[in-house]
């Protein structure tokens, strides 16, 4: 038996019962992982003849896993058998695949819609994409995200969760991100950086290594000093320009923050200022009467109504003669107006509204709530009652309704007159943000100019992401090795130029011959992030 088993999935012609490599016909068996790229599984069935086909052939689409001693060495999804006839033999190709495109099926943001991420740890941010892409059907798990730093307020417009995840690891150069089969369930998407990566030295003339061999660095990669240019514009519309430097040397690479479309980080949003206010929680007699257009309008115009809040001291609405005085209702209790419990601690908008970049620039978050309560008005007569004004029928259209025609009482008085009483109980569905704004005051969308300032160690921490030489080029390892990951490894070598000894190179994609355990290997930076550091970051924007 060989050390390698292969199994489908249920109810498939390639079903979900594990069997032993040898017991099929698959030759050309290989596996492909790469760095932020496509993972494939690969190989040959031949047919005894061109009308029947082989055991163990797997369908599109279905699910196809490969273990080595009891160890899942992948999980992927058929995408692409193909029925060939070569050198007088039919049969078909089968590729499975997984990787990053599984995050490219799934949409982050759309054309008319933006993916925001306030100012903060980019770790969190690529976890945050990579939850996404699970919520919309992607078929991984969340693994470990290594520590990385801080960065400005970013967004994504009309883009997949993949291309955003590519974009945000161009930040940090010295991530690497593949998936981890080793579990089951799902593949663990994991990032990993090179300086916690364990070391692998490949020694020539004792490990297998053969032909060919090429190793080089990748020139205009490694910045000796960063500069983050950046402006901020005050309430007043001042302009404040900073660059923020770390290192030092020619080899400059420079990060434009504010500007033009070119910046690296670019927060979009609407220009100009709004100015807020917010009400009491519950909200006073004149908040509330600023939040309802009708009864602001009302407030403003009443003719000879009153109106006062329905807990006032003063409101008693009587029955029967004055002498008796008989008492048919009272207020209401306080508090004037209530608002939902879930929205303890938020203050309702009575001045102003939220926009998206107060949340983006301010930490201003906002939600939606109602608010209840209870106010009566009353209009004095003699004789017989005066009909109700025009308005009144807007009122009634939002619930309010007639309460009583006849006495009312002063309370403290006594003194008896005869009142119109209408009733209303309006709800309004209002604004809360999770400020107290007492005084109305204007705030100024900075992001109209461009962003705020960015975190205190930002160009530090970019150039320590680029404080190594990537190298690139290719390595093989005879069938006698062991195969094993290379991905999450720094290669050295040995036994050659003292130059190689220890350059710590990354690995772009790694095959594995199942057959013969031989290796080809690919040393580089991600496929999909381009070859130097500076072009990765001019590349980057919001708008991706």
């Amino acid at each position: 038996m060989s050390d390698w088993t292969i199994k489908g999935q249920a109810a498939k012609s390639l079903d979900d019962t594990e069997v032993d490599l040898d017991v099929t016909n698959y030759s050309g068996v290989k596996i492909t992982r790469t760095n932020q790229g496509t993972d494939t599984l690969s190989f040959f069935l031949s047919c005894e003849d061109a009308t029947t086909d082989p055991d163990y052939l797997p369908e599109y689409q279905q699910e196809i896993s490969i273990f080595r001693g009891g160890v899942r060495q992948f999980i992927g999804y058929v995408g692409k058998p193909k029925f060939a006839w070569r050198g007088g033999i039919f049969g078909w190709q089968v590729e499975a695949q997984n990787g990053i495109f599984e995050l490219d099926r799934v949409a982050l943001s759309t054309s008319n819609a933006e993916y925001t991420r306030a100012q903060g740890s980019l770790a969190s941010t690529v976890s945050d994409v990579v939850t996404k892409a699970i919520a919309g059907g992607a078929r991984i798990a969340l693994g470990s995200i290594a520590a990385m730093f801080d960065i400005p307020a970013i967004s994504f417009r009309g883009t997949s969760c993949g291309s955003a995840l590519v974009e945000l690891l161009k930040i940090c150069a010295d991530a690497v991100c593949y998936l981890d089969y080793s579990g089951t369930g799902y593949p663990t998407l994991t990032v990993v950086r090179r300086g916690s990566m364990s070391t692998k030295t490949i020694t020539f003339g004792t490990d297998e290594i053969i032909e060919p061999f090429s190793c080089s660095p990748i020139p205009g990669a490694t910045p000796s000093k960063v500069t983050v240019a950046y402006a901020i514009r005050d309430a007043n519309g001042v302009v404040t320009e900073t660059v923020q430097t770390a290192g030092a040397g020619t080899e400059v690479q420079s990060v434009i923050l504010t500007g033009s479309n070119l910046a690296d980080f670019q927060t979009k949003a609407a220009a100009g200022a709004v100015t807020l206010r917010t009400g009491a929680t519950p909200p006073a007699w004149a908040d509330f009467s600023v939040m309802s257009e009708v009864i602001a309008q009302i407030t403003a115009d009443h003719g000879s109504f009153s109106l006062s809040p329905a807990n006032s001291t003063n409101t008693r609405v009587w029955q029967g003669s004055i002498s008796s005085k008989t008492l048919l209702t009272t207020a209401f209790v306080t508090p004037f107006y209530t608002c939902p419990t879930s929205l303890t601690g938020w203050y309702p908008l009575a001045i102003g509204d939220h926009r998206e970049w107060m949340k983006k620039n301010l930490g201003i978050d906002a939600k939606t709530g109602t608010l209840e309560g209870d106010w009566v008005m009353w209009r004095t007569y003699t004789g017989v009652p005066p009909a109700a004004p025009d308005w009144w029928n807007a009122l009634i259209a939002e619930g309010a309704v007639l309460k009583r025609d006849g006495y009312y009482a002063n309370s403290t008085s006594g003194d008896a007159t005869d009142q119109s009483m209408y009733f209303y109980s309006p709800k309004l569905e209002v604004t809360f943000i999770d400020r107290a704004i007492v005084s109305a005051t204007a705030f100024r969308d900075s992001g109209d100019y461009g962003t705020t300032a960015p975190p205190a160690t930002l160009a530090a921490d970019l150039l320590a992401a680029q404080a190594f030489i990537p190298y690139e080029g290719e390595f093989n390892l005879s069938p006698w090795h062991t195969p094993e990951l290379l991905l999450n490894k720094k290669i050295n070598f040995a036994g050659l130029s003292t130059r190689l000894a220890s350059i710590g190179a990354l690995v772009q994609s790694e095959t594995v011959d199942v057959e013969t355990g031989a290796v080809q290997a690919t040393m580089g930076l991600a496929a999909r992030q381009g070859a130097a550091s500076l072009a990765r970051l001019r590349r980057l924007s919001s708008s991706v």
